[in-house]
């Protein structure tokens, strides 16, 4: 299964930032969102007032793909940063009602300038505005809502204009949003509580009674306004692999029903419990609790329709080959980008400049041979402007395979061993990469785990089951008669209104 690259645009209160490998960013966990509930779920449809276009988008087989199909894959797979952010939104101009606090324009302004800084910098929002890449609508109310918290926690703690923007001031606004918050019952989608069916949220103020009820179309509309135009063209993506997995699943009268997925993303809360529950491990790695079913499902289509049973040979046989993987060997790396895509829109630059870049990239990794230091090339060259600040360092260990990384930078990673092992240029779907091997964890002498315990084997028989699976689908996927329409069709989506405020 694709891993999804939406590319919000930017996030309500994203304080932290993003470097070029999370476009969708593994957020910070909703304050005081309500617990997923232990048992399967079956959700209510959701409810879309006006209905979704239908426009065809792509066909499989002759078969058309419906513009429905694309957007509600955007807002399921964008579901808990979207509503997240639309909900916090909310409460935060009910807050400023309560506090008597007034945001003027050049609030906003400054705000859309601190946010353009960390999504494009270089550009204006004059820039954004005639690209039409991004609402500036939608742009605004983001900046509204994270400003209102801002505002609210200055005026509250009295915090001097100097000091706002050191770190302890940042963590402390979390704290105050946290307390803030709890003063709302909040019952998010897939949550316990739950909201009134067909709707993505209810926000009741505990101390008045008064309800706030976030339905669907609002929530689609809010997240249209934000995602990049790759993310479309990675949710475009997404739809015809689901269209073709449902296709072998016709042909061979299979199902998989979504009481089985429900059943067991239950199962899986249950295996990880809080406080580190299931949901807070799958932000940490990348992933969510969505993208985790669809993989669970496409693995027991793929069962179904092949019949394939792993034996325990074979298992034993998979973990003897990855060892070090499932001992937790990770690599950590620098690097120097230098983008092939826009930084706004996601998606590839012109010709002329994909080839500079990679011109580019050849002449870095020539002159880091050379000697130069790796360090201060990252600050002055690499275009990636969160991993430059710190000589190109990524923070995050690397594993040799999941995580969501982009595979090419991946693989190359994993060609390295030796540390100081300069590789590249590597391309990705950001860009052309020159890396260096920072250091290497191989817990090769640890004492090993009891294999056979429980964990440890279904841990073991996922991974190699998805493996497997991922090969099978694309060799499905290459028989298949594939046809898009013209990308402007889909970018047409991001103009329409789907929620019409009364």
């Amino acid at each position: 299964m694709q891993s999804l690259r939406f590319g919000l645009a930017v996030c309500l209160l994203a304080v932290l930032g993003a470097g070029a490998f999370a476009q969708a960013g593994s957020q910070a966990l909703p304050l005081g969102t309500p617990t997923a509930p232990s048992g399967p779920v079956i959700l209510p449809p959701l409810v879309f007032l006006p209905e979704l276009p239908t426009d065809p988008v792509a066909s499989v087989d002759g078969v058309p793909i419906p513009a429905s199909d694309i957007l509600k894959i955007i807002l399921d797979q964008n579901f808990t940063t979207g509503v997240t952010a639309l909900v916090m939104g909310k409460i935060a101009e009910l807050e400023l009602q309560k506090a008597k606090v007034a945001l003027t324009d050049e609030d906003i302004v400054d705000e859309l300038n601190g946010m353009l800084a960390q999504m494009a910098p270089g550009k204006t929002l004059e820039d954004i505005e005639r690209e039409g890449s991004t609402s500036m609508t939608h742009l605004r109310s983001n900046a509204r809502a994270t400003r209102a918290w801002k505002k609210l926690f200055w005026t509250a703690q009295n915090i001097p204009e100097d000091q706002r923007t050191n770190q302890t001031n940042t963590m402390l606004l979390q704290f105050f949003m946290k307390t803030a918050t709890d003063n709302y019952d909040r019952r998010i989608r897939g949550a316990n509580p739950a909201p009134a069916a067909g709707t993505v949220a209810q926000i009741v103020d505990k101390t008045t009674g008064n309800e706030i009820l976030v339905g669907a179309s609002e929530a689609l509309d809010f997240l249209m306004g934000l995602v990049k135009l790759s993310g479309m063209t990675d949710a475009r993506k997404e739809a015809i692999e689901r269209r073709i997995l449902e296709s072998e699943m016709k042909a061979k009268n299979v199902t998989v029903t979504e009481e089985e997925v429900a059943t067991w993303a239950a199962h899986m809360r249950t295996v990880y419990p809080p406080p580190f529950s299931w949901e807070q491990i799958l932000r940490a790695t990348g992933s969510t609790a969505e993208k985790e079913m669809e993989r669970w499902r496409r693995i027991q289509a793929w069962k179904r329709i092949t019949g394939v049973n792993l034996t325990q040979e074979q298992l034993d046989q998979f973990l003897a080959d990855n060892k070090s993987f499932f001992l937790g060997k990770t690599k950590k790396v620098s690097h120097v980008l230098f983008r092939t895509t826009d930084e706004v829109t996601g998606l590839p630059l012109p010709t002329e400049q994909r080839a500079a870049a990679e011109s580019s990239a050849k002449e870095a990794l020539r002159k880091l041979q050379e000697g130069v230091d790796f360090g201060w090339l990252a600050e002055t060259y690499s275009e990636d402007t969160v991993t430059a600040k710190g000589k190109g360092r990524l923070a995050a260990a690397i594993k040799q395979w999941g995580g969501g990384l982009d595979p090419a930078f991946q693989n190359a990673v994993w060609s390295m061993e030796k540390v100081g092992e300069l590789t590249g240029p590597v391309q990705s779907s950001f860009g052309w990469h020159v890396i260096k091997l920072e250091e290497v964890n191989n817990p090769a002498a640890k004492q090993e785990p009891d294999w056979k315990i429980d964990r440890y084997q279904e841990y073991i028989r996922e991974q190699y089951e998805t493996q497997l699976m991922t090969k099978w689908f694309a060799e499905v996927s290459a028989a298949r008669k594939i046809e898009l329409e013209a990308d402007e069709r889909l970018f047409s989506l991001k103009k329409r209104q789907y929620f019409a405020t009364k």
